[in-house]
């Protein structure tokens, strides 16, 4: 039983004081927990605030980035569109596409027999003549070296951190060919606004945002809907009872959404097309890995008629230009479609029958509303509020800390709806979590190791390729998980002996001033042994 100085504190201050930590004690125990590491000043910093401003601070994540602008200013895809991507980096088959369609006689007919050597090298003299850049070399790349910058510079750490916490909770990587187009800006668009904001919107961004549903688009498990079952058939149906001009606006949706297809047809052949039926590997992950978690007792009827809530959720395709899909989407809203940027909607591929999840009926006839509703749903499920309380737990107190520790976090979760930034406020005002960090017993992640020991040692990163080379080297290579589930976060799977070594490896590397894109200012022997133990634990 938890005695009464593990309660909330009124102030940070209370709490570490109760937990036996001095100020300075304390400051080293934000800037290792909460930041990607301290810099030289910054314990100084967070004792002149007070440890209570400086937390309120890092919830607010307002502080100006001039650095962290600079440094990112020479990666030119940060705020690109998914047109604009599509336009700078076209796969293959959007290329030829598009050489097809707009250049004729550039490339043969697609169902001529031709040696594909010919195409590949007619195409390469197209994209070279078009302006186009291969994803793989020019684009990819930045995606990592981003994320480094960003937390190295960032000002607003705790922001920067609780992103990639959400990037690997909701992950979607850059092995997957569909979704790597949408990964960045997944980052940008879905998580870092909503990373210390009310779980239940970051979860609605998440499942809705092209990146994630691209990530499961192969993975339906069962055959497509009946025609006669989806929700267009009985939005036709409702229209011809209804409206005199039900034919005119059902002839003119079916011509838009024919017209859809067969330019998707010209990018990718039908055959080749991921199944539309009900994603149960999608709804396993959601519910087993995002939301519940896998202690919770939902049941196989659960997941078949989750799935089915989300049938028709897809991603809208995008061509080498803007004359790609240049179509008017209201036309098919009378039929149920529904377009939210990349996101659409697809009334012909929903199942419009009943269903019952969790308990919760869903009546015949339901549409885009059914998946929103069911993700507020999971949103404030107990089940969930514990699972995510676990898991920050996890991250910022340790694995050994106290049970009682995720059960306050999880009544706070419940009481704020969600509330990120109050639950991570209780956290670092329980004596619990200050006596569980501490104790500095878990090993850094490769990606934090190498960060925080640039951090501590002032160096100036002028080219993060090769730095993002050292953390693949150390076993994370970043955005290239292979399971849906993240990498985990106890340290003690980073304890593998050729990652040691690599460690030991890159400490002295740094000690030496001799890391390829860096350049360590010079620093007392303090500060330099914080950059070079081959573990670091935090």
């Amino acid at each position: 039983m938890a005695g009464s100085d593990d309660k909330v504190q009124e102030s940070i201050e209370s709490a570490y004081r109760l937990a036996g930590l001095s100020e300075r004690q304390a400051a080293q125990v934000l800037l290792d927990r909460f930041t990607y590491g301290a810099r030289t000043g910054d314990i100084e910093s967070v004792m002149a605030q007070g440890a209570d401003a400086w937390f309120a601070s890092q919830l607010q994540a307002t502080a100006v980035e001039p650095v962290l602008a600079d440094k990112l200013s020479a990666l030119d895809a940060l705020a690109l569109s998914a047109q604009e991507v599509a336009a700078r980096y076209p796969g293959f088959s959007t290329a030829a596409a598009h050489a097809r369609r707009f250049y004729p006689g550039t490339l043969p007919p697609r169902d001529e027999p031709v040696d594909f050597a010919v195409i590949a090298e007619k195409l390469e003299v197209f994209a070279e003549g078009q302006g186009y850049e291969r994803m793989e070399t020019a684009y990819l790349p930045q995606l990592p070296a981003q994320k480094l910058l960003r937390a190295l510079y960032s000002e607003n750490q705790l922001r920067e951190l609780m992103t990639e916490f959400w990037q690997n909770h909701f992950f979607t990587g850059i092995s997957n060919f569909a979704s790597r187009p949408w990964v960045l800006a997944f980052e940008r668009d879905a998580l870092r606004p909503n990373a210390l904001g009310r779980f239940g919107e970051l979860l609605q961004a998440s499942t809705a945002h092209p990146a994630m549903l691209a990530f499961y688009h192969r993975d339906a498990q069962t055959s497509a809907i009946a025609d006669s079952d989806s929700l267009m058939a009985q939005k036709v149906s409702a229209l011809k009872m209804t409206s005199e001009n039900a034919d005119v606006s059902i002839a003119r949706a079916r011509a838009v959404i024919e017209q859809h297809e067969q330019e998707f047809d010209l990018i990718l052949k039908r055959e080749f097309w991921a199944p539309t039926g009900p994603n149960l590997e999608m709804v396993r992950s959601l519910l087993g890995l995002q939301t519940l978690g896998p202690d919770s007792r939902y049941s196989e009827r659960d997941v078949r008629d989750a799935a089915r809530v989300f049938t028709g959720w897809t991603v809208l395709p995008v061509g080498a230009s803007a004359q790609w899909f240049d179509l008017d989407y209201s036309q098919a809203e009378p039929l149920g479609f529904v377009k939210r940027d990349s996101f659409w909607f697809r009334a012909d591929q929903h199942d419009a029958a009943e269903k019952l999840v969790l308990g919760e009926r869903f009546a015949a006839g339901g549409g885009l509303e059914e998946g929103e509703r069911l993700l507020a749903l999971l949103s404030r499920h107990p089940d969930t509020a514990s699972h995510i309380a676990g898991k920050l737990v996890a991250r910022f107190a340790g694995d050994g800390a106290d049970v009682a520790l995720v059960e306050r976090l999880s009544r706070i979760y419940q009481t704020s709806e969600g509330d990120i930034g109050a639950m991570l406020e209780t956290l670092v005002r329980s004596p619990a979590f200050w006596r569980a960090a501490a104790r500095r017993d878990r090993v850094k992640s490769p990606f934090l190791f190498v960060v925080s020991a640039l951090r501590a040692s002032g160096a100036d990163v002028a080219e993060a390729t090769a730095l993002v080379d050292w953390v693949t080297r150390l076993g994370q290579p970043l955005y290239r998980y292979l399971e849906p589930t993240g990498y985990p976060l106890q340290g003690e799977y980073w304890l593998e002996p050729a990652s040691i070594l690599s460690r030991i490896n890159f400490a002295a590397a740094l000690e030496a001033n001799a890391l390829e894109g860096a350049q360590r200012a010079e620093q007392s022997a303090a500060v330099r042994q914080v950059a070079v133990p081959a573990f670091q634990m935090h």
